[in-house]
């Protein structure tokens, strides 16, 4: 179970990523409109409310989207090498991506001590 801190740690991490991507698909003054669509900031904090929302507006584009998104992800949290291609739904790679990211936070605690 992810602590706090590590959790709000990735939820930004998730939000920037969201953000990052699209703006830099569509650029800044659309992605306000579409991120408008899709709830965003609020639908973030849920992973598969977000892709639902993706798909809803996007429809055949939001594949593309996500794994964009996924990709900008796992760069912003340092494990794009490893982890760029990891198989399964938009919602299981980020509940993977959290996990890894709990991880390595509660590693870099122990060698913080």
């Amino acid at each position: 179970m992810p602590n706090k801190v590590a959790e709000d740690g990735f939820s930004g991490v998730f939000r920037e990523a969201i953000q990052e991507t699209i703006q830099g698909i569509v650029g800044e003054n659309p992605a306000k409109a579409l991120l408008y669509h899709l709830k965003f900031p609020e639908s973030a904090n849920e992973p598969a409310e977000f892709a639902r929302n993706l798909r809803a507006v996007l429809l055949a584009g939001s594949p593309m989207i996500e794994a964009a998104i996924m990709k900008q992800l796992w760069n912003n949290i340092g494990m794009f090498s490893v982890h760029a291609n990891e198989p399964g739904s938009f919602e299981e790679r980020v509940r993977r991506a959290r996990e890894l990211f709990s991880e390595r936070q509660k590693h870099l605690e122990v060698v913080a001590r």
